[in-house]
C-alpha cells in the first residue's frame, strides 16, 4: 500500500518533534533492527546549543566557503577545518555549519562541499567514526547521517545488474577500448556508452565535454545499476551540485544510502515531500527526509 500524504509543514498547532512523528506514521515501518545503524536516525531530542566560540567558527567557515569558486577547493577547507580541532568540537561544528547554511547565502555550497568531502576516499575514515561517535552521543541524528561510513547498511532487497543491453559496446569492445571511446568527441559512441556497466568507463565519460546534463540523468535514473557506477557520479564534481541530478541519485533505489543521505538535505521542500513516499527506497532516507520537512515547517 503506497504511504498516505504526510500532513502539510507549518502547522502552527505543533511542535518539530510532534510533526515529525505526524509525518512519521505515514510511512512504511523502518527496516528491521540488525539493519538499522548504531547511530540516531530521528530527530534530536533538546541538543545543547553551541558555545557562542563555535558559532562564531561556522559562520566565519560559511564566509570563506562563499568565496572559493571551485567544489574540490571548498571540500579541502571543509575537511581542514574539521580536522583541526577535537572531535567534540568537530561534531558541534558540524552541526552548527547545517543549522546556519540554512539561511546564508552560501548554504547550498557547503552543502554539496561537505557531500563531496565526506565522500573523498582520502578522508580519513577513523576521523569520521570519531566525529560519528560524538554525534551519537549527543543524539544528533543529522550529523549521523551524513558521517556513516561506507557499507554501513545491508540492503538484501537489491538484486545484481543485468548484463549490458544488446547494441552496449561493452559486448564488443574491451574495457580499454571503451574507456577510451568515452573521452573522444563522438555522440554515437557516447550515446551507447550510457549503458555501459563498469564504473570505470563511466568514470572516462562524465568528465566529457560532449556530455549534457540529460545525458547523466540517463545513468543516474537507471535501474538496475550497479552502485559503484551511481558513486561516479555522486564524485564528480561537474555533476553533482546540479538538482536534478541529486534527486535522480536520492530516488534509485541502487544508490548507496550514504551517499542518499548525505544529499537529502541539499533538496528543497517540494522534493523532500516527493522523496518521503517513495517506497521503493532505503527507509532511512524517507525518515530523514522526514525529519527535515518537520524542522523546516
Amino acid at each position: 500500500m503506497a504511504p498516505s500524504e504526510p500532513p502539510p509543514p507549518g502547522d502552527g498547532d505543533r511542535d518539530p518533534a510532534s510533526r515529525a512523528a505526524a509525518i512519521s506514521d505515514a510511512l512504511p515501518a523502518p527496516a528491521p533492527e540488525d539493519l538499522r545503524p548504531p547511530w540516531p536516525v530521528g530527530p534530536p531530542d533538546n541538543l545543547p546549543p553551541p558555545p557562542e566560540s563555535m558559532r562564531a567558527r561556522a559562520h566565519g567557515l560559511l564566509q570563506r566557503l562563499s568565496v572559493v569558486p571551485d567544489l574540490h577547493p571548498r571540500a579541502r577547507l571543509l575537511v581542514g577545518a574539521l580536522q583541526e580541532v577535537t572531535r567534540e568540537e568537530a561534531a558541534t561544528l558540524l552541526a552548527e555549519l547545517l543549522r546556519a547554511a540554512r539561511t546564508h547565502p552560501a548554504g547550498r555550497a557547503m552543502h554539496v562541499a561537505l557531500a563531496a568531502a565526506l565522500g573523498d576516499p582520502t578522508f580519513p575514515e577513523g576521523v569520521l567514526q570519531q566525529i560519528l561517535r560524538e554525534a551519537g552521543e549527543r543524539g544528533d541524528w543529522q550529523v549521523g547521517n551524513l558521517l556513516q561510513p561506507r557499507g554501513a547498511y545491508v540492503d538484501v532487497t537489491r538484486r545484481p545488474p543485468p548484463p549490458p543491453p544488446p547494441g552496449s559496446p561493452s559486448r564488443e569492445l574491451t574495457l580499454g577500448e571503451r574507456r577510451s571511446l568515452a573521452r573522444r568527441p563522438d555522440r554515437v559512441s557516447l550515446e551507447k556508452l550510457l549503458l555501459d556497466p563498469d564504473p570505470l568507463v563511466i568514470r572516462s565519460l562524465l568528465p566529457n565535454a560532449r556530455l549534457v546534463e540529460d545525458d547523466v540523468l540517463r545513468i543516474a535514473c537507471r535501474r538496475p545499476c550497479r552502485a559503484e557506477v551511481l558513486a561516479e557520479i555522486y564524485q564528480c564534481p561537474r555533476w553533482v551540485c546540479r538538482p536534478r541530478i541529486q534527486l535522480a541519485l536520492v530516488l534509485n533505489p541502487y544508490n548507496r544510502t550514504e551517499i542518499s543521505l548525505r544529499l537529502v538535505p541539499l533538496l528543497p521542500v517540494d522534493l523532500l515531500r516527493q522523496v518521503a513516499q517513495e517506497g521503493t527506497i532505503d527507509p532511512l532516507v524517507r525518515w530523514a527526509a522526514t525529519s527535515l520537512l518537520a524542522e523546516r515547517g
